[in-house]
């Protein structure tokens, strides 16, 4: 009974109690050490059979993938053997390939040559033909002795060959011409009758003279006058104004005579010219038409894209206006694209927002409360922020966070800012004045807190490091905390 009675003697009195509730806790607390050692322990096994499991795997797969690097380094081996033959027939081919296209080329203007030389034929052809059948009629109607003095011999011959006399005109023949009288209009249906007198026909011709040489000698000023003649010509006095013009007529004459066969093919090069021109012109109206369409395409996937951009900020916008109590916002935009070369790009956007229930959307620039613009705005930042592609893991970074705004309005920024980022997985970056931390606190993960110690002082105190413990309580970070987090 007295073992008994040893064995079941009750504790009592507190500080037995106390003392048996601490052995008991240094038995947990040492039974809690152990089985961490014993956790670590068997991580650490785990990791070294993860290792071998690896290093197992490894070795059973290295003699399949020497093989595989075997077969690629003979067939990279192969490859640049024949990568030589493959080089030389590419430069044969390209060789080739300039040689049929120089040999085109040649062809071509050959082929153009050719062309050229059928036409002058031709129109040679044409005019022997024209002369042949002129010839002939002036033989057939007139015989062959007036035919011989029209085609070539001089006046006297001619005058001979007509058995005319040698001065066939009276020597007042100028003044005959003057006093003549005027002949009689054409009747109805009849052509035209020439009724200008002989001095003004005379003034006529030496006016028509005189434009020419002027014309040459607005020429002559870049390019020089065509012939020497011509150039004497236009150098005579104008005391003898019919010498000048007999002169200039006479140079006239002969520059157009010795350029009548250039003259006779200009037609011709000016028509093939003329051509190419409607063609290269017709080519490049055809690719700025191109060019204009794809323009306007690119313009409207452009606007697309911005006003798709701008609808989805708008609808966020009106989002986070309506969660926080409000009436609804929106942006009304504009958007012009350029309507030529030097015109640029003009979007003109306007936030607006319903101040009351009934009533219109009115600009963010209209005046109203200082805290409720500040509530606009930061909706406004978090809609960009939410409209973007992949919102998740972006950063925000607001610079004087709840400033100018009263105790109510700072409760309903920041509330805004945390559900946006909590809801989106955004990571918000703010500063703000020691006098709201109170305020912002409650609402942040980590707080970094830097400290000015005086206008002397050059470098800041230490920063300072504040977040949450296990139970959810406000706590300095030291750096024993952190390195602990660290080697977890």
């Amino acid at each position: 009974m007295r073992r008994l009675r040893l064995l079941f003697n009750p504790t009592v009195g507190r500080a037995a109690l106390c003392a048996q509730l601490r052995a008991r806790h240094d038995v947990a607390l040492l039974s809690q050490q152990r089985a961490e050692n014993l956790l670590e322990h068997l991580a650490r096994r785990i990791t070294l059979a993860e290792a071998e499991l690896t290093r197992a795997q490894a070795f059973e797969a290295l003699p399949q993938l020497l093989k595989g690097d075997r077969e690629a380094t003979d067939r990279l081996t192969h490859r640049r053997r024949t990568l030589p033959q493959v080089a030389t027939l590419l430069e044969e081919a390209v060789d080739a390939w300039a040689m049929a296209k120089t040999a085109l080329s040649g062809r071509k203007q050959r082929i153009e040559e050719l062309e050229r030389r059928i036409r002058e034929t031709k129109i040679t052809l044409q005019n022997c033909d024209r002369e042949r059948r002129e010839q002939e009629a002036v033989i057939e109607r007139d015989g062959a002795n007036t035919a011989a003095a029209r085609l070539g011999m001089d006046a006297e011959a001619a005058r001979t060959l007509l058995n005319w006399p040698a001065d066939w005109l009276p020597t007042q023949y100028t003044q005959l011409l003057n006093e003549a009288p005027l002949p009689p209009a054409a009747p109805h249906g009849e052509p035209t009758r020439e009724r200008r007198s002989a001095a003004q026909l005379h003034m006529s011709a030496n006016a028509t003279v005189d434009g020419c040489m002027v014309a040459l000698t607005l020429r002559a000023a870049t390019s020089g006058y065509p012939t020497v003649a011509l150039a004497h010509a236009s150098r005579l006095d104008d005391a003898d104004p019919d010498a000048k013009a007999d002169a200039a007529l006479q140079a006239l004459s002969e520059w157009l005579t010795d350029n009548e066969a250039a003259d006779a093919d200009i037609h011709t090069t000016v028509e093939k010219v003329r051509a190419e021109r409607l063609e290269e012109n017709a080519f490049i109206s055809r690719s700025v038409e191109t060019l204009a369409e794809e323009l306007r395409h690119t313009q409207e996937v452009i606007t697309q894209r911005v006003a798709g951009a701008l609808n989805n900020i708008t609808t966020a916008l009106d989002q986070l206006n309506r969660g926080a109590g409000l009436f609804g916002a929106d942006l009304h935009y504009q958007i012009d694209p350029p309507t030529d070369t030097d015109h640029s790009w003009r979007c003109s956007v306007t936030p607006r927002w319903r101040r009351n229930p009934n009533g219109p959307m009115l600009a963010y620039d209209t005046v109203t409360n200082t805290a409720q613009e500040k509530l606009f705005s930061i909706h406004l930042v978090l809609a960009a922020l939410l409209a973007a592609p992949h919102a998740q893991g972006r950063v925000l970074v607001l610079d004087e966070l709840g400033d100018s705004l009263g105790q109510e309005h700072r409760r309903e920024v920041l509330s805004a800012i945390t559900k946006v980022a909590t809801a989106h997985g955004i990571t918000v970056l703010g500063t703000c004045q020691d006098t709201l931390m109170r305020d912002v606190a409650p609402v942040c993960g980590q707080i970094l807190y830097f400290q000015y110690p005086s206008k002397s002082e050059y470098l800041n105190r230490p920063t300072r490091m504040f977040g949450f413990d296990p139970q959810v309580g406000r706590v300095e970070l030291t750096a024993e905390q952190l390195t602990r987090r660290l080697t977890r």
